[in-house]
């Protein structure tokens, strides 16, 4: 694997945060898996891929896909995310904005211009008390005004932000089409959709809300499970260390005895030993990676749905239902690698000295040989080194 999948898990922690480039996203695309890159990223990472790997695969998860007629332009956009950071933005700026900016606007006298109270969702603008007023009582529906304290706690932020249809970006979407799974305005419910069995997204978003917390809950018990297969590969890794270790210091100990004659041999069972440990410390390494990479796809999914649940808006979970319920059956589905039999029992079996002919140079097994197995005891691997005399 070309990353580390205990370093990929340090990057997907920041659901913001792009983990190529670990800065905030820009342009923020979604890959069949859900993971999300910038743009221009992950456009950079599948060039690199592609002069060396027949196939694509998502640098997180490395689950393999493929794109379409249009490349990475293609690949669709993540508006969740793209909200989040635009809330990340007022967030910022409601700290900074202290006056209101339509007195700012009018009177440009800083003596004049009254304390920002509130924000607009719909304007944009952080308003003072006295100005908030017309953006509530329009004609057509109130504006969403928040006050400075829900925009700082971001959550009600997001929910309050308004999703315009991908068809025609001026109409907000009300509506969610189940037959063909997209979020519509009442345009596009009215000329194309109006046949199709559709809900209120608000409806709609309870319902699929219900299954992504269903879904969460059962893919948590994946992670405790993945999490305890760590455990007891880091148990056996470190007993089977320990073990080769004797094992090193037996073949030390009986090499003296006949030290002029069983110099080479000895150093050829040491280098097997060494040949043996390399392997299994490449194989354990592997196993890791595998094991973490599963955590980090089962993790880094479990916490956008968590967050998508919490601070996306009901046309946000609608938008990604289907998706995240289609992938949450795959991680669930998702075989976790065993580290039952992953490391071997190495013995030394050592020559009995006092057997030895007197023809020293015929005797290929003077000082011992090195045997190699592997066995399972109950739900722990057992590493067993002994030295057969």
């Amino acid at each position: 694997m070309a990353a580390s999948a205990s370093g990929l898990k340090e990057r997907v922690k920041d659901i913001v945060t792009c983990s190529i480039c670990l800065e905030d996203f820009t342009n923020p695309r979604s890959l069949p898996c859900l993971h999300t890159f910038c743009f221009k990223c992950i456009e950079d990472f599948i060039a690199r891929q592609q002069l060396k790997a027949a196939s694509l695969a998502c640098p997180i998860c490395r689950d393999e896909f493929t794109l379409g007629d249009k490349g990475v332009d293609g690949l669709p956009n993540n508006f969740f995310i793209a909200d989040l950071l635009d809330a990340k933005k007022v967030e910022k700026d409601a700290s900074e904005h202290t006056l209101c900016e339509v007195c700012s606007f009018e009177n440009g006298s800083s003596a004049e211009v009254a304390g920002a109270t509130a924000y607009c969702t719909e304007c944009g603008q952080f308003l003072c008390e006295r100005c908030s007023y017309p953006h509530k009582r329009l004609k057509g529906g109130g504006h969403q005004i928040l006050s400075l304290e829900e925009v700082k706690s971001g959550s009600k932020l997001t929910r309050s932000m308004n999703s315009y249809c991908e068809k025609d970006p001026g109409e907000t979407v009300k509506m969610y089409c189940m037959d063909c799974k997209v979020n519509v305005c009442v345009v596009c419910f009215a000329t194309e959709h109006q046949h199709h069995q559709c809900k209120k997204i608000e409806v709609m978003a309870e319902e699929v809300g219900q299954q992504i917390d269903v879904d969460v809950d059962q893919l948590s018990q994946h992670v405790s499970e993945i999490q305890s297969k760590l455990h007891q590969l880091d148990l056996s890794s470190t007993t089977f260390s320990e073990h080769a270790n004797k094992v090193e210091m037996s073949v030390q100990q009986k090499a003296p005895e006949m030290k002029q004659l069983i110099d080479r041999q000895m150093n050829e069972i040491l280098d097997e030993v060494q040949t043996v440990k390399q392997t299994v410390t490449k194989d354990v390494l592997s196993l890791r990676q595998i094991l973490e990479t599963s955590l980090v796809a089962v993790e880094s999914f479990t916490a956008y749905s968590k967050e998508l649940r919490k601070k996306g808006k009901p046309c946000d979970l609608t938008k990604a239902a289907s998706k995240l319920h289609n992938r949450a059956v795959e991680l669930q589905n998702m075989p976790i690698a065993a580290v039952d039999n992953c490391v071997p029992k190495v013995v030394f079996k050592p020559t009995d000295v006092r057997k030895i002919s007197g023809v020293f140079g015929a005797a290929s097994s003077l000082i011992g040989v090195l045997a190699v197995t592997k066995s399972s005891s109950g739900n722990h691997i057992q590493c067993v080194v002994s030295v057969c005399k």
